[in-house]
């Protein structure tokens, strides 16, 4: 079953908040564009088409209806719910598979020919519809890659309001579309140059030298040729630093945290 909501003046809800609908005093009685709906259900009969005016309170009149709760709003108390669509007594069989998908358009219809496409261009804008409303989107787009100045927001109001034909629209949204793809180059570049600004992996070797007391102890650099001793852990940085730590783990957590906090040069 698919149906569809119809434009026009809605309910309204009534609940008055006392903070308001919106900034712009909004009342929600104005019913928005057609949306499509599927009731799926085996007592649903196959083929059923209703031209009952659902809206989305429709959805919680259906779950108030079956559950037998109030409403919220005189919005969905007024909507129509979708039980009565569960017609059959019993229910039919359903499919195990669903049938191969129709080809997409674009790829089913032939590219226009260059007159044919001349023709289209030359076509003036509509008042309404699909296209208008990409058109309002690309225009956000645009502005929110731009860097936001007085005169880039005027010239970018300029080319807007210029569009006359489906032509004119076309040429904007490849425009569009190219800052869009610039700007997806340069993020992914940004990426790239703060994972290569990352500081260098600190390099652990441990070693077999001689004791040295577990306690805890100030942790100091020595030169590369002193000879090692017993029972610690040599750290070498990649600066050419070797320090020498002893291998209980308190230690090693204190070397590490102060390692991490202020990498060497």
């Amino acid at each position: 079953m698919i149906s569809v909501n119809s434009p026009g003046g809605a309910p309204a809800p009534g609940d008055n908040p006392s903070y308001g609908y919106s900034a712009h005093g909004f009342t929600f009685e104005q019913y928005g564009v057609r949306v499509p709906a599927i009731v799926v259900s085996p007592l649903v009969p196959a083929g059923t088409v209703d031209h009952t005016l659902y809206d989305h309170s429709s959805v919680p009149k259906t779950l108030e209806q079956l559950w037998e709760l109030g409403p919220l709003t005189n919005r969905d108390a007024s909507a129509n719910n979708v039980l009565h669509l569960l017609s059959l007594a019993t229910p039919r069989a359903c499919p195990t598979s669903l049938n191969g998908p129709a080809p997409l358009l674009l790829a089913a219809r032939a590219p226009l020919s260059i007159t044919e496409r001349a023709h289209v261009d030359a076509q003036p804008l509509p008042q309404s519809g699909n296209l208008i409303g990409a058109l309002a989107i690309l225009k956000k787009t645009e502005m929110e890659l731009s860097a936001g100045t007085l005169v880039e927001a005027a010239a970018s109001k300029t080319r807007f309001a210029a569009l006359q034909t489906r032509g004119d629209a076309r040429a904007y949204a490849a425009s569009v579309m190219d800052k869009v793809g610039i700007a997806i180059r340069q993020r992914e570049a940004a990426k790239r140059r703060a994972h290569m600004r990352r500081p260098p992996p600190i390099l652990i070797a441990p070693t077999q030298t001689e004791a040295v007391p577990a306690a805890m102890r100030p942790v100091t650099p020595v030169p590369a040729a002193a000879p090692p001793q017993e029972n610690v852990i040599e750290v070498v940085l990649t600066s050419g630093e070797r320090l020498r730590i002893p291998p209980d783990p308190a230690t090693l957590r204190m070397v590490l945290a102060v390692l991490r906090e202020r990498p060497p040069r």
